[in-house]
């Protein structure tokens, strides 16, 4: 039931993306997450183009989780969110400078394989890189899909 629960809340669409658009909603969720031991940057483009709703979701559950997994796992100092615009392509890229991740973990993670399946429902794919210097995960999202990740309940 747990794990039925969690695909159910996940496919909602958070309120601070209904209300902020995906741009007001990352900035929500940086400052929200970020601290004094770990703080945040947030680079956005000057503009958007209009994104599914499937891809929104996408890019906002995918940063969501990158955040959250540099939070409790990194030991970072420091974490940078970056939205991008490249074609018909939103590149989210979160860094951190922490301990990077572990060879096992990319196998084993259950958050890890979320994004990459959030970023293959929305058309794109996800990848992570680790190193000493830290973690990189960087989600390519087509912003034209007509791939729609939302439900209705």
């Amino acid at each position: 039931m747990g794990t039925e629960m969690r695909r159910i809340t996940d496919d909602l669409r958070p309120p601070a993306l209904e209300r902020l658009g995906l741009a007001g909603a990352l900035a929500e969720l940086v400052d929200r997450l970020s601290n004094p031991a770990l703080p945040v940057e947030l680079l956005l483009p000057d503009r958007l183009p209009a994104l599914s709703p499937g891809t929104e979701l996408a890019t906002y559950r995918i940063a969501a989780e990158a955040l959250a997994n540099a939070i409790r796992h990194s030991a970072a100092t420091r974490a940078t969110l970056r939205l991008a615009v490249a074609g018909n392509t939103v590149i989210l890229t979160v860094t951190d400078d922490g301990r990077g991740i572990r060879p096992r973990a990319q196998r084993n993670g259950l958050g890890l394989r979320s994004m990459a399946d959030r970023a293959a429902d929305a058309g794109g794919v996800c990848e992570v890189r680790g190193g000493r210097g830290g973690t990189t995960v960087t989600a390519r999202l087509p912003y034209g899909s007509q791939v729609d990740t939302t439900r209705a309940s």
